[in-house]
């Protein structure tokens, strides 16, 4: 039976404290500022392919797992891979305890039936009592890539509903598609995913990452002087339940660590002159 939208004041109070919660805070502000992680949604970030996508969802593991225990999904880096670069970063023994790997060829079958891997995956995060799923990278995924519209819109569409049955938030990563180039005039969308445009429609949260490498020019006793200058940057491309979306977060990096360690808001007009600045877009 359908029902109406007056659920009663009881259960409308219960669900706006709900969403007005802070759940899983990452101490990045581009996910922060909308309550952090949430039950059940989807996080979707979108990069080009090699643009560093996978530094920052990184980054946000490590902070995130500091509190919360988190499950990797990875399809392109095996375990040894990955304990190496963690390794590499100084990432502490507390942390990586609460990071449960889980290399995607475990969990695919002969058939690459969706039904079993989305049974096992669900397996993978309720027996390791995990609270979040990192899912690095989609579009890379056997199950997802070059299998056409059709399976690939039924593989994200029962990735949601798993999700929403057992009540875990997850960060997906997934590349634009390829006719997204980094060195276009005009920034992406959230429809330019690599595949079809389902995930970007149906996720909660839509993240945009581009690093732009610009030049500074001053003027100085010998004249003018220019310098290069690199930032990461996140573009909020979607909120559905918190607020406005587009806004813009500058990202500091950690050379020594290899992650970015913190990122802030910055207005709109800051963004275009660094735009209008910049040599390319870095894939």
């Amino acid at each position: 039976m359908d029902s109406t939208i007056n659920v009663g004041n009881e259960a409308t109070r219960r669900i706006v404290i709900e969403n007005r919660k802070v759940l899983f805070k990452t101490g990045f502000a581009f996910i922060d500022d909308h309550k952090g992680f949430r039950l059940g949604k989807k996080h979707l970030l979108l990069g080009t392919s090699g643009s560093g996508k996978s530094t920052l969802a990184r980054s946000v593991l490590i902070n995130t797992a500091k509190k919360q225990r988190v499950l990797l999904l990875s399809t392109e880096e095996t375990l040894e891979d990955t304990v190496f670069m963690f390794n590499e970063r100084g990432t502490s023994d507390k942390i990586k305890e609460n990071i449960v790997f889980v290399f995607e060829d475990s969990i695919i079958d002969e058939k690459k039936s969706i039904q079993g891997y989305m049974e096992r995956l669900a397996r993978k995060v309720i027996n390791n009592g995990c609270e979040i799923v990192f899912y690095d990278n989609m579009t890379t995924s056997a199950m997802y890539n070059d299998v056409g519209f059709d399976k690939q819109t039924m593989f994200f569409n029962e990735l949601s509903k798993l999700m929403l049955e057992i009540n875990v938030p997850i960060f997906i990563i997934a590349h634009t598609n390829a006719t997204t180039k980094d060195s276009q005039s005009e920034l992406y969308v959230a429809n330019d995913i690599k595949g079809p445009k389902t995930p970007a429609q149906k996720c909660e949260y839509v993240y945009g990452y581009n690093k732009l490498n610009y030049t500074i020019e001053t003027t100085g006793y010998s004249g003018f002087k220019s310098s290069e200058k690199t930032v990461g940057i996140v573009r909020l491309l979607k909120n559905r339940l918190h607020g406005e979306a587009n806004k813009i977060y500058s990202l500091t990096f950690n050379a020594e660590k290899k992650e970015y360690i913190s990122d802030k808001e910055i207005p709109f007009e800051r963004f275009k002159e660094v735009f209008k600045a910049r040599q390319r877009l870095l894939g």
